[in-house]
């Protein structure tokens, strides 16, 4: 098997053991080898079985739709698309309330780019340092991290600024109270201020000033990042930036491909977390259980610059010139995402001190362990 992979399969999608596993199946937070051995996914397929393998909830609608319907087009109707755009929608706060569907979370953040672009104009794009947006040639302007860029032409105009990690990073250390490992939660702050928010927030300004135009199109950032090893940001730092972006003109992107669908244990969404309601949100992984399925979530009417209609544009556009394929395979597609759907319900939320913890090892969180927090350990 392994002499076939290597002769057939691109060596970019390698394996992470010296002797690797060979799975044979899955069920709820465990997966199986092909000799019956068991293995607690600590993994999740990297953040993406959200309700557990093989889900009989999802597993039940899969063979339903399969039965009834497999593929079609958006030149016709489907009730399923309008049923779980507005379900989807229900769940994210304010404006947010028209989907575009996607197959992946790369083709997604390309999509919220475009969108930016478009509606303002503008073409200067704001991104972190260590965020991950995705591998195709546009997404890799936005993705920071040496190790995913190829040497050769990516997304023009976009800009990494300062990481805001209080662990790693100059200013907070150990001892700050943002600090993933600070478990007393004081720091020689003072109260309502953050020495080292104030200091990273400087070297956004510093960004603006220096490395775009007065108007830009975007700033996008993960609540968390996740690729580069899940960092937190201070509290108050995504909240300034969104103010700063905004007086420039731009749209803020909220990447909720890893953190989005509960990740968070005491919110839905990663941007709960910073107080802040993004413009624009983009959605994958845990949206589909493993299923190729992502969504863009942005706003039907007035939004910042109470003149187009954001939604209204980009349709536009895609309808003159026939660029961009949404999510054909819609049947199928929302029938499993109505089965995963349940399982998120049944999960629920997990106190605030879990969070991170369940953003990158979920199925540590048992349900024995924490009342309401989950019906079993889902990964």
């Amino acid at each position: 098997m392994l002499k076939i992979r290597q002769e057939n399969v691109f060596p970019s999608l390698y394996t992470c053991y010296k002797k690797p596993l060979l799975i044979h199946q899955g069920h709820m937070q465990w997966l199986f080898d092909f000799e019956g051995r068991r293995y607690l996914d600590f993994f999740a397929g990297i953040a993406t079985v959200s309700v557990g393998h093989c889900h009989p909830k999802v597993t039940a609608a899969a063979q339903k739709q399969f039965g009834r319907l497999g593929h079609t087009s958006n030149i016709y109707l489907h009730p399923g698309i309008q049923e779980y755009t507005e379900k989807l929608t229900s769940l994210l706060p304010g404006s947010l309330k028209v989907a575009y569907l996607t197959n992946s979370g790369t083709e997604a953040n390309d999509l919220a780019l475009l969108i930016a672009r478009v509606f303002t104009r503008n073409s200067d794009v704001i991104c972190l340092r260590g965020g991950y947006h995705g591998g195709s040639t546009y997404a890799m302007g936005i993705t920071a991290i040496g190790r995913y860029k190829f040497g050769v032409g990516n997304g023009a105009n976009c800009h990494p600024t300062m990481l805001p990690d209080v662990f790693r990073g100059p200013w907070g250390g150990s001892h700050c109270r943002d600090s993933p490992v600070q478990t007393i939660r004081k720091c020689s702050c003072s109260s309502g201020t953050c020495h080292a928010k104030d200091q990273y927030i400087e070297q956004f300004k510093d960004t603006l000033q220096t490395c775009v135009p007065n108007k830009v199109a975007a700033f996008i950032a993960e609540p968390i990042q996740g690729i580069n090893g899940a960092i937190q940001f201070p509290k108050g730092f995504l909240k300034e930036a969104y103010q700063l972006v905004r007086e420039r003109g731009g749209l803020c992107i909220a990447d909720e491909v890893q953190t989005g669908f509960a990740r968070m244990g005491s919110h839905f969404w990663g941007f709960q977390g910073h107080n802040v309601i993004p413009d624009i949100v983009t959605l994958a992984k845990g949206i589909g259980n493993g299923f190729p399925m992502a969504a863009v979530v942005t706003t039907p009417g007035e939004n910042c610059f109470h003149t187009w209609r954001v939604s209204d544009i980009i349709l536009s556009h895609i309808e003159k010139n026939h660029k961009l394929n949404g999510l054909y395979n819609w049947p199928l597609t929302l029938s499993l995402r109505e089965g995963g759907r349940e399982g998120e319900r049944e999960r629920g939320s997990l106190p605030p001190s879990l969070s991170l913890i369940f953003f990158s090892f979920p199925s540590l969180v048992s349900a024995g362990a924490y009342k309401n927090a989950v019906t079993t350990i889902f990964c």
